[in-house]
């Protein structure tokens, strides 16, 4: 059966023929997303809920806490909702769309909403296409097309590597872009995992976060 390896601001997710509701709790040294650190390289905990439907609906939240900021908050709390389609196609492709409410609770002007699709030629290999009229409350439109490619090394490691060019529009009428490259290990219900990212310098200056990060992150299978 295919699984479906996306990151949706934090949470993992996998979906199958039969209804499942499945949720997570997280460690991070750095919560990094699409390159950008959200915490200015501090520790983070966090948790996610999803439930996926036998018609391939799949709807949850997600949010992490942390007690640093890039910003000037003495602290970061972001939450995450989402809710979405998966369809199979033949030959282990895959469509799938969903839309994603981001809050920050003590940095408010990050908010935004953001509507995702993404084409998986197989388990290991997808394309995505995504739009924000207001990407991280910066009061313009963006798209940004990525790729992510994550094969298994093992039964039980797996390296991933994924890439996005994204446009912002409005006052910034600037391109940006974001790198990423990892190894995981899973052991039973648990999962970590090492990413070493980077950005260019107008994301750097845009979104407030450094040009590299390194982000250790352990995982845990509640149910």
């Amino acid at each position: 059966m295919l699984k479906r390896h996306t990151l949706l601001l934090l949470a993992l997710l996998s979906h199958s023929a039969l209804a499942e509701l499945s949720a997570e709790a997280h460690l991070f040294s750095d919560v990094v997303v699409r390159g950008q650190s959200l915490t200015d390289g501090g520790a983070a905990i966090g948790a996610n809920v999803s439930y996926d439907a036998p018609t391939g609906w799949f709807a949850g939240v997600s949010g992490f806490y942390s007690n640093d900021s890039p910003l000037d908050a003495s602290k970061t709390r972001n939450w995450n909702a989402f809710v979405g389609w998966f369809r199979e196609l033949d030959g282990d492709r895959a469509v799938e769309m969903s839309v994603v409410r981001s809050m920050f609770l003590d940095v408010s002007s990050w908010d935004y909403t953001e509507l995702q699709g993404y084409y998986h030629l197989s388990p290991e290999l997808s394309a995505s296409l995504t739009w924000s009229p207001n990407y991280y409350g910066r009061d313009a439109d963006s798209v940004i097309v990525s790729g992510n490619w994550r094969p298994e090394l093992s039964a039980s490691a797996y390296l991933w590597l994924s890439g996005g060019v994204g446009y912002l529009s409005g006052p910034w009428d600037t391109s940006f872009y974001y790198a990423e490259t990892g190894i995981g290990y899973r052991a039973g219900r648990l999962d970590v995992s090492l990413m070493l990212s980077a950005v260019d310098d107008d994301s750097e200056r845009i979104f407030a976060t450094d040009g590299t990060s390194l982000a250790l992150r352990l995982s845990y299978l509640v149910h």
